[in-house]
Protein backbone atom coordinates (compact mmCIF):
# COMPACT_ATOMS: atom_id res chain seq x y z
CA UNK A 1 0.00 0.00 0.00
CA UNK A 2 2.73 2.55 0.22
CA UNK A 3 4.13 1.88 -3.14
CA UNK A 4 0.71 2.84 -4.27
CA UNK A 5 0.14 5.63 -2.38
CA UNK A 6 4.07 7.04 -2.95
CA UNK A 7 3.06 6.50 -6.66
CA UNK A 8 -0.03 8.88 -5.94
CA UNK A 9 2.36 11.41 -4.52
CA UNK A 10 4.63 11.33 -7.25
CA UNK A 11 2.25 12.63 -9.59
CA UNK A 12 2.78 15.62 -12.02
CA UNK A 13 -0.78 16.85 -11.67
CA UNK A 14 -0.69 17.99 -8.16
CA UNK A 15 -4.17 18.87 -7.59
CA UNK A 16 -6.22 15.61 -5.97
CA UNK A 17 -7.24 13.98 -2.89
CA UNK A 18 -6.54 10.59 -1.72
CA UNK A 19 -9.43 8.92 0.18
CA UNK A 20 -8.24 5.59 1.86
CA UNK A 21 -11.37 3.95 3.08
CA UNK A 22 -10.74 1.45 5.55
CA UNK A 23 -13.14 -1.93 5.09
CA UNK A 24 -12.83 -3.41 8.32
CA UNK A 25 -8.83 -4.50 7.77
CA UNK A 26 -7.01 -6.48 10.68
CA UNK A 27 -3.72 -6.04 9.53
CA UNK A 28 -1.35 -2.86 9.37
CA UNK A 29 -2.81 -1.20 6.84
CA UNK A 30 -5.08 1.29 8.77
CA UNK A 31 -1.51 2.31 10.55
CA UNK A 32 0.31 2.80 7.31
CA UNK A 33 -2.85 5.30 5.82
CA UNK A 34 -3.15 7.56 8.77
CA UNK A 35 0.55 7.78 8.42
CA UNK A 36 0.38 9.34 5.13
CA UNK A 37 -2.17 11.13 6.46
CA UNK A 38 -0.85 13.01 9.21
CA UNK A 39 2.37 13.82 6.42
CA UNK A 40 0.03 15.44 3.94
CA UNK A 41 -3.31 17.44 3.83
CA UNK A 42 -4.28 16.18 0.58
CA UNK A 43 -5.23 12.57 2.37
CA UNK A 44 -7.79 11.43 3.99
CA UNK A 45 -8.58 8.24 5.82
CA UNK A 46 -11.93 7.08 7.03
CA UNK A 47 -12.20 4.04 9.23
CA UNK A 48 -15.32 2.67 10.83
CA UNK A 49 -14.28 -0.61 11.65
CA UNK A 50 -17.37 -2.20 9.35
CA UNK A 51 -16.69 -4.42 6.24
CA UNK A 52 -18.95 -3.40 3.71
CA UNK A 53 -17.82 -4.25 0.45
CA UNK A 54 -16.52 -2.82 -2.40
CA UNK A 55 -19.86 -1.55 -4.51
CA UNK A 56 -21.05 0.17 -0.67
CA UNK A 57 -17.50 1.66 -0.18
CA UNK A 58 -17.27 2.89 -3.93
CA UNK A 59 -20.50 5.13 -3.37
CA UNK A 60 -19.73 6.32 0.20
CA UNK A 61 -16.54 7.50 -1.84
CA UNK A 62 -18.63 9.10 -4.54
CA UNK A 63 -20.35 10.94 -1.56
CA UNK A 64 -17.22 11.95 0.20
CA UNK A 65 -15.32 13.26 -2.64
CA UNK A 66 -15.28 16.78 -2.57
CA UNK A 67 -14.05 17.12 -6.37
CA UNK A 68 -15.29 16.60 -9.74
CA UNK A 69 -13.46 13.49 -10.88
CA UNK A 70 -13.25 10.68 -9.71
CA UNK A 71 -10.12 8.37 -10.12
CA UNK A 72 -9.99 4.72 -8.92
CA UNK A 73 -7.27 3.01 -7.99
CA UNK A 74 -6.83 -0.18 -5.31
CA UNK A 75 -4.03 -0.73 -2.25
CA UNK A 76 -1.93 -2.74 -4.60
CA UNK A 77 -1.70 -0.59 -7.52
CA UNK A 78 1.06 2.09 -9.20
CA UNK A 79 0.16 4.44 -11.23
CA UNK A 80 2.16 5.75 -13.94
CA UNK A 81 3.80 9.63 -12.71
CA UNK A 82 1.24 11.73 -15.56
CA UNK A 83 -1.57 9.07 -15.54
CA UNK A 84 -4.06 11.91 -13.84
CA UNK A 85 -2.64 14.75 -16.40
CA UNK A 86 -2.94 12.80 -19.20
CA UNK A 87 -6.38 10.96 -18.48
CA UNK A 88 -7.80 14.75 -17.19
CA UNK A 89 -6.33 16.21 -20.27
CA UNK A 90 -8.30 13.90 -22.50
CA UNK A 91 -11.40 14.38 -20.63
CA UNK A 92 -11.41 18.11 -20.78
CA UNK A 93 -10.57 18.18 -24.77
CA UNK A 94 -13.56 15.48 -25.09
CA UNK A 95 -16.46 16.75 -22.88
CA UNK A 96 -18.17 14.28 -24.63
CA UNK A 97 -16.57 11.94 -22.94
CA UNK A 98 -17.64 10.94 -19.26
CA UNK A 99 -14.95 8.07 -18.33
CA UNK A 100 -11.40 7.43 -19.87
CA UNK A 101 -9.33 4.38 -18.70
CA UNK A 102 -6.33 2.73 -19.69
CA UNK A 103 -4.38 -0.32 -20.45
CA UNK A 104 -2.26 -2.20 -17.37
CA UNK A 105 0.96 -3.76 -16.81
CA UNK A 106 0.55 -6.47 -14.25
CA UNK A 107 3.74 -6.84 -12.02
CA UNK A 108 4.42 -9.57 -9.27
CA UNK A 109 5.25 -8.67 -5.71
CA UNK A 110 8.84 -7.87 -6.61
CA UNK A 111 7.36 -5.59 -9.88
CA UNK A 112 7.89 -8.06 -12.04
CA UNK A 113 6.09 -8.03 -15.09
CA UNK A 114 4.11 -10.78 -16.03
CA UNK A 115 1.37 -9.56 -18.53
CA UNK A 116 -0.26 -6.30 -19.88
CA UNK A 117 -3.89 -5.32 -21.26
CA UNK A 118 -4.65 -3.23 -23.12
CA UNK A 119 -7.07 -1.57 -25.49
CA UNK A 120 -6.72 -1.25 -29.00
CA UNK A 121 -9.93 0.66 -29.93
CA UNK A 122 -11.96 3.61 -28.21
CA UNK A 123 -15.60 2.25 -27.43
CA UNK A 124 -18.49 4.59 -27.39
CA UNK A 125 -21.42 2.55 -28.27
CA UNK A 126 -23.62 1.18 -25.55
CA UNK A 127 -26.53 1.27 -26.18
CA UNK A 128 -26.83 -2.85 -25.63
CA UNK A 129 -25.22 -4.28 -22.52
CA UNK A 130 -22.27 -6.84 -23.71
CA UNK A 131 -20.74 -9.57 -21.62
CA UNK A 132 -17.32 -7.64 -21.06
CA UNK A 133 -15.70 -4.23 -21.84
CA UNK A 134 -12.18 -3.66 -22.03
CA UNK A 135 -12.46 -1.18 -19.48
CA UNK A 136 -10.05 -1.83 -16.42
CA UNK A 137 -11.20 -0.49 -13.12
CA UNK A 138 -8.78 0.34 -11.03
CA UNK A 139 -7.51 2.72 -13.85
CA UNK A 140 -10.40 4.73 -14.54
CA UNK A 141 -10.82 8.57 -14.22
CA UNK A 142 -14.72 9.71 -14.89
CA UNK A 143 -16.69 12.83 -14.29
CA UNK A 144 -18.13 12.68 -11.43
CA UNK A 145 -21.05 13.64 -12.38
CA UNK A 146 -20.83 11.00 -14.91
CA UNK A 147 -21.02 8.38 -11.80
CA UNK A 148 -24.08 9.59 -10.31
CA UNK A 149 -26.09 10.31 -13.52
CA UNK A 150 -26.44 8.30 -16.60
CA UNK A 151 -25.69 9.70 -20.25
CA UNK A 152 -25.02 13.26 -18.75
CA UNK A 153 -22.87 15.12 -21.21
CA UNK A 154 -21.39 18.34 -18.71
CA UNK A 155 -18.27 19.96 -19.48
CA UNK A 156 -16.77 20.09 -16.10
CA UNK A 157 -14.60 23.36 -15.60
CA UNK A 158 -13.08 21.71 -12.22
CA UNK A 159 -9.41 20.40 -12.45
CA UNK A 160 -9.12 18.51 -9.16
CA UNK A 161 -9.58 15.12 -8.92
CA UNK A 162 -10.25 12.87 -6.01
CA UNK A 163 -8.18 9.86 -5.83
CA UNK A 164 -10.38 6.92 -4.93
CA UNK A 165 -8.81 3.77 -2.32
CA UNK A 166 -10.53 1.33 -0.94
CA UNK A 167 -10.35 -2.56 0.42
CA UNK A 168 -7.26 -1.69 2.20
CA UNK A 169 -8.78 -5.17 4.05
CA UNK A 170 -7.42 -7.39 1.09
CA UNK A 171 -3.87 -5.77 1.59
CA UNK A 172 -1.17 -8.05 3.09
CA UNK A 173 1.62 -6.28 4.69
Amino acid sequence: MEDAINSILAQTHELWELILIDDGSTDASLAIAKRFEEADHRIRVIADGINKKLPARLNQLIEEANYDYIARMDADDLIHPDRLAIQLSFLEKNPNYDLVSTGVVSIDNFNKVYGCRHVDQIYTEFKEIAAAYPIVHAAVLAKRVGMNEINIMKIIQGLKITICGVELSQIKI
